[in-house]
């Protein structure tokens, strides 16, 4: 028989996990194929989920394994503005595949962000390179004074 291995998860990015990913605990639960209670236990640090029970839950809430083991859970994101009601009207829940898709559009953007920058980057060292050649060239076409009038005298 196999033994079990506990992953020692900190319980408090359980939760941030399946909130952040749009996920109450019941149809988290739900979708694991585990009890509530056990779910809401992991999540209180009293029970331990396996390491593959872990793993179904990262690809749930489509987190990598690691983010669970982080000593706190990460900043949290400011959420996004839905035009999509009136003025005036409570936003609801939003569904967990909404969350995703700006998850993801939010990691796209920052590496976009960041080829740009080393883009910049990489244009002003080019930039900086030819101007160093340029001067180069300049001071080589400077006519050279012969060894016996330097110093000039005078």
């Amino acid at each position: 028989m196999a033994s079990r291995i506990e992953a020692r998860a900190n319980p408090e990015l359980l939760v941030w996990a399946r909130e952040t990913a749009g996920f109450s605990a019941g149809v988290a639960a739900d979708r694991l194929k585990v009890p509530v209670d056990r779910l809401e236990a992991w999540e209180r640090g009293e029970a331990r989920p396996s390491l593959a029970q872990l793993r179904k839950v990262a690809q749930l809430y489509r987190r990598p394994l690691a983010a669970f083991y982080l000593p706190k859970p990460p900043a949290a994101e400011e959420p996004v503005h839905d035009f999509r009601r009136m003025h005036g009207q409570v936003a609801g829940r939003s569904s967990p595949d909404l969350l995703l898709a700006i998850r993801r559009c939010r990691e796209r953007r920052e590496i976009v962000l960041d080829f740009y920058e080393e883009a910049r980057i990489r244009t002003f060292i080019s930039w900086l390179h030819a101007q160093l050649r340029r001067g180069a060239a300049i001071l080589l076409a400077v006519p050279r004074r012969s060894a016996n009038s330097f110093p000039p005298n005078g």
